[in-house]
């Protein structure tokens, strides 16, 4: 019989002959290959006398296709394989297999080589290219649909399918080697709205139709039957992009949708529809801001056919925001004349939807905890501050949570007007010699600053007395008094008040200031040596007695065993602790430490130290 196989050009053909035999302790002697009704062999597989492994291989070169064909052999099959398939491979092939036993045995193998048909391409009467969708027709009009195809051996069937269904086209083979097959529709109707006419050209039982096909919509007046906004919630959230869509019903042709809120038509909406035309989409994209709340957001579909045929759906923003919060002072409070000592309140105005489920309170950007006993009260919305003192003075913000998020107030300085205080850090222990002149200075912080007097009074253990104005000099919030210590100790050594006066008042304690018999400081005492490494150590020092001035402490480290070289040296320090760096390892050292003032210097503290 003859076997009738197909391959693509281009791929692989495999041509196979049999090689078993039903007679017990048969095998075969001789295989041939013919093609096309040849006498001569194109190949030979000999194996009489020999295992069929080991036959004998023969070829004809120009029959063998110049190496694109090839021979695979076993002890029961044996396969031609040509690769790739050119057009000329076509044929009919022949294999001879000689058995010891049984009568030889002939095999015909047809093969037909597949050049692919061209996907078929669709024209209208005028020769235009159409895709998809075809129309608008109206009813009554004739419609001319060209299939036309290209290549393909053996010739493509080229077929016009309605819905699935095949129908009949005049088939016209063109002297292009082209194939078309025309459909003429003598009058379109409106049962031919939303068909699908496809095309298929096919010329092989292994490969699959190329289809290609149009949609033909017709021109039909039909209302519009539901206008509908699809959306899961009504709520929206503010100053972010929420999208809705629209969906318009029955309307032939499809309708123009347009998005409208408060009266004023929205822009960037896309609209579909659907693959039989019956339901139209318009999807918007929009942002609404806190002030769209309560407003309505309306989808209109209109027919421009049919001018009557317009229909609208609404939907009423329920617009969620992040709360939007102002911080002012109480109504009743100036903000000019709040002073120590004083109450003041603050009122949190909240605007926020959903309502806030939290409000909290900032005090120069940290937090402020409820604290009744130190005058700090929350209720609800506001902030009431007792008894307030310098302080309380700063920037105060409010703070509202809600789902959305959280909103700060705006920043609301609160001033508080106070008496003078004596500045922290200055002076306070002043040395002098007899018949020496010091000048104390007095240094205050106020609110207001402005228009400060001052008060100077001299304690001994002989009397209190007033510092006469002559030894006060004043420069806006500082004062300075010159002070004479004469022969007598007991009347010149003692303590220096100052107190200043603003328009609040004056300060409750004074600035006191100690005056001390000027020497020598005494030497620092409890001195380690601390946190030792190979190159490095600490040295930590209590001061001793400063003489009654400001003193500063020094060291200096020696190398031991060389002469007492000097290796380091720190001057100066306002603390009796040291830092030692850069020294070696395994080295004894000697280290120095001595306090020093105007007046002079200790007696050294010595220790010893290894690294």
């Amino acid at each position: 019989p003859l076997i009738y196989t197909e391959v693509i050009i281009g791929n692989t053909a495999e041509l196979t002959c049999d090689l078993k035999s039903s007679v017990p302790g048969d095998y075969v002697l001789l295989v041939l290959w013919y093609k096309d009704g040849e006498t001569m062999p194109f190949y030979s597989v000999d194996a009489r006398g020999k295992y069929m492994k080991d036959a004998q291989h023969w070829s004809d070169d120009k029959m063998m296709l110049y190496g694109r064909a090839h021979l695979k052999a076993n002890s029961d099959k044996v396969r031609l394989l040509l690769e790739p398939v050119l057009r000329e491979d076509e044929g009919v092939y022949k294999c001879r297999v000689d058995f010891k036993k049984s009568p030889t045995r002939h095999y015909r193998i047809h093969l037909a080589v597949i050049t692919p048909a061209s996907k078929p391409v669709i024209t209208d009467s005028k020769g235009i290219e159409v895709r998809n969708v075809s129309g608008l027709y109206d009813s009554g009009t004739p419609l001319t649909l060209i299939c036309t195809v290209t290549q393909g051996q053996p010739v493509p069937r080229v077929i016009w399918y309605e819905d699935g269904r095949a129908i009949e086209g005049l088939l016209e083979y063109l002297p292009n080697k082209q194939i078309r097959n025309v459909l003429h529709i003598a009058q379109l109707s409106r049962a031919n709205h939303n068909v699908r006419y496809s095309c298929a050209a096919s010329n092989s039982r292994i490969l699959p139709p190329l289809v290609s096909a149009i949609t033909i919509l017709m021109r039909r007046k039909m209302p519009l039957l539901e206008v509908k906004i699809e959306k899961e919630s009504r709520a929206v959230s503010a100053n972010k992009p929420q999208q809705v869509t629209c969906r318009a019903v029955g309307s032939s042709p499809p309708p123009h949708i347009s998005w409208w809120k408060a009266g004023s038509r929205l822009q960037a909406s896309h609209e579909t529809t659907s693959s039989d035309g019956n339901i139209s989409y318009s999807s918007l994209t929009f942002v609404a801001s806190a002030e769209d709340g309560g407003q309505y957001l309306t989808c209109r579909a209109e027919n421009h056919e049919l001018p009557a045929s317009v229909m609208e759906d609404t939907l009423k923003l329920d617009v969620q925001y992040v709360p939007v919060v102002h911080l002012e002072l109480g109504s009743k409070l100036q903000i000019a004349a709040i002073k120590e000592g004083d109450d003041v309140y603050m009122e949190c105005n909240i605007r926020a939807h959903p309502w806030v489920t939290k409000v909290t309170w900032k005090h120069n950007g940290r937090a402020l905890q409820q604290n009744s006993s130190a005058g700090i009260i929350m209720s609800n919305q506001s902030l009431v501050l007792q008894r307030i003192d310098r302080q309380t003075a700063g920037i105060y913000t409010c703070l509202a949570t809600n789902i959305e998020g959280q909103g700060e107030s705006n920043a609301l300085a609160l001033p508080v007007k106070f008496r003078p205080h004596c500045q922290p850090g200055q002076q306070t222990a002043y040395g002098a010699s007899r018949n020496e002149a010091v000048t104390v200075r007095c240094a205050v912080d106020a609110h207001p600053a402005t228009d400060l007097s001052f008060r100077w009074m001299f304690n001994s253990t002989l009397a209190v007395a007033e510092v006469p104005n002559g030894s006060i000099s004043t420069s806006g919030w500082q004062s300075n008094v010159t002070h004479r210590v004469y022969q007598n100790e007991q009347q010149d050594y003692g303590t220096l008040l100052c107190w200043a006066r603003n328009a609040i008042g004056e300060q409750r304690d004074p600035c006191v200031f100690s005056i001390q018999p000027a020497g020598e400081p005494s030497a620092p005492y409890n001195c380690t040596v601390n946190n030792i490494t190979s190159n490095g150590l600490s040295v930590n020092c209590l001061p001793g007695y400063d003489g009654g001035l400001t003193q500063f402490f020094n060291l200096q480290v020696l190398q031991a065993k060389t002469d007492n070289k000097a290796v380091f040296n720190a001057t100066g320090v306002q603390s009796g602790d040291f830092g030692v760096y850069s020294l070696d390892p395994a080295t004894s050292y000697e280290l120095h430490i001595w306090a020093e003032n105007t007046k002079g210097r200790s007696s050294s503290v010595v220790l010893m130290a290894e690294t």
